[in-house]
């Protein structure tokens, strides 16, 4: 089955309560260049790593994205400053519902 993460897009209260909407935002981008950029092909699970770092006294958040089959890393996807520190790990799930139509959920990697 092939996975464009396309449809409907769901975050859940986890990722609300925790991540800020421009970097949901941003992590959706980062994932949507991926698949349109036909590196390899996407896998259901997609893999963001936000990792804080502190660089002349300003928050630097870098996003990590990767797949487990076939194996992809890009160890910055992104990078912005952010007004506070964030070290999460987020997991997009693709699936399909019973009508073959695809969606993806945001989610914590400790909500899975």
């Amino acid at each position: 089955m092939k996975y464009k993460f396309k449809g409907l897009r769901y975050v859940t209260r986890g990722i609300v309560s925790t991540i800020d909407c421009n970097v949901i935002n941003q992590i959706w981008s980062v994932l949507d260049d991926f698949v349109t950029s036909n590196i390899i092909e996407p896998d259901y699970l997609q893999i963001f790593k936000l990792i804080t770092k502190k660089v002349a006294g300003e928050y630097i958040l870098v996003i990590k994205h990767e797949q487990e089959v076939p194996e992809y890393l890009n160890n910055e996807a992104y990078t912005s400053k952010i007004l506070q520190s964030i070290n999460e790990k987020v997991y997009i799930i693709s699936d399909y519902d019973e009508n073959g139509k695809e969606y993806s959920t945001m989610l914590l990697a400790s909500e899975y």
